[in-house]
């Protein structure tokens, strides 16, 4: 008795049902990138503009700070003047250190400023010393001296903010003393691929200074 052999036949695919499937297959890649790119575009922009706020909050943040350690006496103004616009714009303050035995207030003898470097858009702070011969006394620090100090390096110099297209510091009354409150601001600017120019975050604060030390 002859067992006759059976052949499996498989059906392949035709030329057409390949092109059908590949075209399928680049239409659903296509809806795919379609909804994906525009959201990691979105994703990427608010991850810019999260850390450009950010640095901005933490620039008024340490520049409040050190705002706080001082008096109306210790601090000395240097907002942005049309008539030079290559001066550097910021504030010098002498820190209040203790207070004698008759409650006078007694001042620190090194000097700590705030300034934005409009060449390098750096919004920057670092302490200078200064010798004062009465610590009862804040020894403010001048125009020219303060042009000085940050043109200089000297090793204290620590970054705030980067990428800095505005900083004023101003108070409410000038031209006739320091007036509070004084107001900060300080706006920086993120490039992105998605946008033909940057985008630009500004942030503002008033502050009041103590009078005493404690």
């Amino acid at each position: 008795m002859r067992r006759g052999s059976r052949m499996c036949k498989t059906r392949a695919f035709t030329l057409v049902e390949v092109l059908v499937a590949g075209l399928l297959t680049l239409i659903l890649l296509g809806m795919i990138f379609w909804f994906l790119i525009p959201s990691l575009r979105y994703s990427s922009q608010n991850a810019m503009r999260v850390e450009g706020q950010q640095q901005a909050l933490n620039a008024l943040n340490k520049a409040e700070r050190d705002l706080q350690s001082t008096a109306m006496g210790g601090v000395s103004l240097f907002p942005q003047d049309p008539g030079n616009p290559n001066d550097p714009v910021g504030v010098a303050l002498v820190p209040l250190r203790d207070v004698d035995n008759d409650s006078r207030q007694l001042w620190q003898t090194s000097w700590t400023l705030i300034y934005w470097d409009r060449g390098t858009r750096k919004l920057m702070r670092k302490t200078e010393l200064h010798s004062s011969p009465d610590p009862r006394k804040p020894q403010l620090m001048t125009l020219t001296q303060f042009r000085s100090v940050c043109a200089t390096p000297n090793g204290t110099e620590q970054m705030l903010a980067t990428e800095v297209t505005d900083f004023d510091v101003l108070d409410a009354t000038p031209g006739s003393g320091i007036g509070l409150p004084l107001t900060l601001t300080v706006e920086v600017e993120r490039k992105t691929a998605a946008r033909p120019t940057p985008e630009k975050f500004q942030l503002e604060r008033a502050l009041t200074l103590r009078n005493k030390l404690y």
